[in-house]
């Protein structure tokens, strides 16, 4: 059994979706650690399919079904893990909070802010817990990640000046089939933007996790670097303005390219010193100010080993979540949903105003939760 990951005392979490690569992941995170109870996917073809089943009945037979009613309705169980396309996963989410089952389900969420928000609304007023998961949110639990969140948290090289990520992705999004009258009223949510929107939710949720703080102003371009005719959109820069002056620029970059794999940088300039992250890598290098701008000091942090991987990391701390949420005599068990619910919604309403930024040239004001 994976390090970090152990049985959890009569835990059932049901999984819904298995098409993609990181839905596998999920799914035998939760077999190997004896909490899986079910699986369900609306394609006959992946859920029968012996090659993804057979792995995940480690422990017992893993019932399946087609539809959220099916399971809800025939199976037990606590929590469910929900890894569907991006247009189906707010409808199944609410399925699911209103039947009583915590979840943690795949960010972006939903491209709609609204949408995300009343998800939040809904977990609070069904005292569920709502857990925004990987594969964007997964850089949380990456060790070089957490070394210079603990930096900026300990002030080690003094106070943030300002910090630019640079991210690579690959293109993931799959457009819904076809737009609603709301999308096209509003023409933020079409198939181009939705494409930028897996960029940029991406790279938002590392810098608010980091800082743990708000922006209150953003500005935004986004373009095409490539020919590609179909996709309008392939690249972004966002810069987004924090109080006492600090300053977060991001630029983001998508490829369609089998061998390259999505990549995650920082450059955190401090009063002290510059701190260079490659949370891909798992490099950190520190740049000591000796003469001030003209002279700098050099030296790399060595990297840790990777006992558990990230998915297995995060499963434990939605469990543990949730553990906590059953506890009354726990204060956390009266707490609304995890603060990760909603930094969900803050970003998914910041990549609306970066979109509405780049479409008007100028900045948009924000007012978060």
């Amino acid at each position: 059994m994976p390090i970090g990951l152990p049985l959890c005392d009569g835990m059932k979490i049901a999984q819904i979706g298995l098409a993609d690569t990181w839905s596998k992941k999920y799914a035998k995170a939760l077999s190997e650690s004896g909490v899986l109870s079910a699986v369900c996917d609306p394609n006959k073809e992946t859920i029968y399919d012996d090659t993804i089943i057979q792995n995940l009945q480690k422990h017992g037979d893993i019932p399946r079904y087609h539809t959220i009613d099916e399971l809800v309705s025939s199976q037990q169980f606590d929590a469910a893990v929900v890894c569907a396309p991006v247009h189906t996963r707010a409808e199944i989410t609410s399925q699911l909070l209103d039947a009583k089952k915590h979840v943690l389900v795949q960010f972006p969420v939903d491209y709609d802010s609204n949408t995300v928000q009343q998800l939040v609304d809904l977990a609070n007023k069904r005292r569920m817990v709502l857990f925004i998961g990987g594969p964007q949110p997964i850089n949380r639990f990456n060790i070089s990640a957490n070394k210079v969140k603990d930096l900026i948290e300990s002030k080690t090289y003094g106070e943030l000046v300002a910090l630019h990520l640079y991210g690579l992705h690959k293109e993931v999004y799959s457009p819904p089939p076809s737009p609603s009258p709301k999308s096209q009223q509003q023409n933020i949510y079409n198939d181009n933007n939705n494409n930028i929107l897996d960029i940029i939710v991406s790279d938002l949720d590392v810098v608010l996790w980091l800082l743990d703080q708000r922006p209150n102003v953003v500005f935004a371009r986004v373009g095409q670097t490539s020919n590609d005719t179909v996709r309008q959109h392939d690249f972004t820069f966002i810069m987004l303005g924090f109080t006492n002056n600090k300053t977060v620029t991001i630029s983001a970059d998508r490829t369609s390219s089998k061998t390259t794999e999505s990549h995650i940088s920082v450059d955190i300039m401090c009063t002290d010193a510059i701190v260079s992250a490659d949370f891909t890598l798992q490099q950190i290098r520190i740049r000591k100010y000796v003469d001030r701008w003209t002279n700098y000091s050099s030296t790399s942090l060595p990297s840790q080993p990777i006992e558990s991987s990230p998915t297995q990391l995060e499963i434990q701390q939605f469990i543990d979540t949730i553990k906590k949420r059953n506890d009354v005599s726990s204060p956390s068990s009266i707490l609304s949903s995890p603060p990760s619910s909603q930094r969900a919604a803050n970003i998914t309403r910041i990549a609306e105003a970066a979109l509405l930024s780049s479409q008007k040239g100028t900045n948009i004001y924000l007012e978060l939760k």
